[in-house]
């Protein structure tokens, strides 16, 4: 995690196009960079995993940044841009992460000689979970989806109520893509809408079928045929009976894990100001997990931590250098000397720390 975004680094170099579509394969894209606090942890958090470049997950059509758009269709490209002086250029970005250039993006032609870089997907945060009788749950954004036998929809829907879910909906591209991908085993899968009047859709978990919608525009079926089904070959959506026996994906919501309450334990980055605390604290777990966090402030700003409550724990504190500047037992205040720090809580106990800056 990095700032509340999960990302998947892949260290071997690939043209834009093959990491483009490795990343949509899993339902993601590549890293969006829509500010320079992002901008900043992103080239740490790839200097830091040894690449010099990387892909990002913007696309130039012209020699401007109004014209350049995110890929995850948020629109062009925010005033948080790094573009290097005298870019952009028409054609694929990418990010130098090393050297006097950290942090700058450049673009050139996607077929360029110097079009092959490593990259960092984005995918949606998710949970950990099972379903009971589901031998291959897949997570994705908070939902567990898993694939089942043939059946009539209104069968299939009552199969997945089993597990408190509904026949998959669908309601952003990067979800459609998932589908597609995770279950090309087979040709067509059924989905959970049900045209109700002329050209009126709407998803059995009761989600807004306006919010996407990825019919075949060229589809012939007349209106004897109010469901759809995916075609996992194109991820296009096409009419189809609703009493034929047809494979189908529940889609499950996951119940959120309380056990780390709002420890953050782990993240890769977190910006200040925020709050930390030992794994489990205040929820009455007895299991101890070591945990390590890094804080980062915008700018000029200092962070200050405020150790609140700590009980039979120790607490290291490190510099942006990895030199250590605090050793915590008791409720202090640690001033740190930049905008980077290192928190480290290694042996059991708890406490809670507010990160503020200055």
């Amino acid at each position: 995690m990095v700032l509340d975004k999960c990302l998947q680094i892949f260290s071997e170099p690939q043209n834009h196009t093959f990491a483009e579509n490795k990343c949509r394969s899993n339902g993601g894209t590549l890293v969006i960079i829509q500010n320079a606090i992002q901008n900043r942890a992103i080239s740490k958090f790839a200097s830091d995993n040894n690449l010099s470049k990387v892909w990002i997950g913007v696309y130039c059509f012209g020699n401007s940044t109004s014209s350049c758009f995110y890929d995850d269709f948020s629109g062009p490209v925010s005033i948080g841009n790094n573009f290097a002086p005298g870019f952009p250029y028409s054609g694929c970005v990418s990010m130098v992460t090393t050297g006097s250039q950290s942090g700058k993006w450049y673009s050139y032609s996607c077929n360029d000689v110097d079009g092959i870089n490593s990259y960092i997907c984005e995918m949606p945060t998710t949970r950990n979970g099972t379903i009971n009788g589901a031998e291959s749950c897949v997570n994705y954004d908070g939902y567990c989806y898993y694939m089942t036998h043939d059946a009539p929809l209104e069968v299939a829907e009552r199969i997945c109520q089993e597990n408190n879910g509904h026949v998959a909906s669908i309601n952003s591209q990067h979800e459609n893509d998932f589908i597609k991908n995770t279950f090309a085993s087979v040709y067509f899968l059924m989905l959970g809408a049900r045209e109700y009047f002329p050209n009126v859709y709407a998803w059995s978990d009761g989600s807004k079928f306006e919010d996407f919608d990825n019919r075949y525009p060229f589809d012939i079926a007349d209106n004897t045929r109010p469901c759809l089904v995916m075609a996992t070959n194109t991820g296009l959506w096409q009419r189809a009976g609703c009493d034929i026996q047809q494979s189908f994906v529940c889609k499950v919501p996951l119940e959120p894990k309380t056990i780390e309450g709002n420890s953050h334990c782990n993240s890769t980055m977190l910006m200040a100001p925020t709050t930390i605390t030992s794994y489990g604290y205040n929820i009455g777990s007895e299991v101890f997990t070591p945990c390590t966090w890094q804080i980062i402030s915008p700018g000029p700003y200092l962070i200050q931590i405020y150790f609140v409550d700590i009980q039979n724990s120790t607490v290291e504190v490190f510099d942006e250098n990895g030199k250590q500047i605090a050793l915590v037992t008791s409720r202090i205040t640690v001033y740190a000397p930049s905008n980077f720090v290192t928190v480290v809580h290694k042996n059991g106990g708890g406490f809670k720390a507010k990160m503020l800056v200055a």
